[in-house]
Parts: C-alpha cells; structure tokens; sequence
C-alpha cells in the first residue's frame, strides 16, 4: 500500500520522502504532551474503564490530545 498509494500521494502533499513525511505527521500527532504515548498512558486508561462503572461503550484514543477524525 505504501508504494502504490501513500508514497505518491504523501509525496505530492508533501514534497518530501516517505519517511520525513511520517516524521512529520508522527510529530504533529503527538505535539500537544511534546512526547510519545507510552504503555503507561494507555494502561492507565484501560484502569480508568474498568473501574468506571457508569461507562459502557466508549472508545479513549490515548493520543496526547491528537484528534482522530
């Protein structure tokens, strides 16, 4: 999928290699906490659903503040 669809469209939008244009996505991605998501966070997320009673059926994306759209 890489080489036939992303590499050519990643490259068009934005004018570098595939692995400058993951850095950069990667890095606008994760710019809110300014670090990487560790296993931690999303531990501590599992912890918060299971011991939240009143929750049921909800989706946490432990992205930093990243949105997912």
């Amino acid at each position: 999928m890489w080489t036939d669809v992303l590499d050519p469209m990643i490259g068009v939008q934005y004018g570098v290699n595939r692995e400058a244009a993951f850095e950069r996505i990667y890095r606008a991605a994760t710019r809110s906490l300014k670090r990487e998501q560790t296993p931690a966070d999303i531990g501590d997320a599992v912890v918060y659903l299971c011991r939240a009673e009143n929750i049921t059926g909800e989706t946490i994306n432990v992205a930093g503040g990243g949105e997912l759209h």
